[in-house]
């Protein structure tokens, strides 16, 4: 089970962590190249919903209909962190929200 591990410190930076190790989660870039962020609705955010779920899902089904500004509006943009602060998201909560959303829009996602 994988666990994103997003951090403010000197900006924002995400971590992936599973068993067996971890590694920095790759940025991929669509909004902002500056890298990512958290807390709002703009384009570093986005980022970081895209990348995330890049990882997790494929960039192909992340970008599908939206799927990663649904997943920024619900996930990434309510985190508020202060410098040094932590937050994660676990694979499992993702997989039940794409579970939800799949139901929610009849089978498509």
């Amino acid at each position: 089970m994988k666990r994103y591990i997003i951090t403010r410190q000197n900006g924002v930076q995400c971590n992936v962590a599973r068993e067996g190790g971890g590694y920095p989660l790759p940025h991929v870039v669509r909004h902002s190249p500056d890298g990512f962020e958290i807390s709002y609705h703009g384009s570093g955010p986005a980022d970081l919903a895209l990348s995330i779920l890049s990882d997790l899902i494929s960039r192909e089904a992340a970008e599908e209909g939206g799927l990663y500004q649904r997943f920024k509006a619900d996930f990434v943009a309510p985190i508020i962190l202060a410098e040094g602060e932590t937050a994660q998201i676990t694979e499992e909560r993702i997989q039940e929200w794409l579970e939800r959303v799949k139901e929610n829009s009849g089978g498509q996602s």
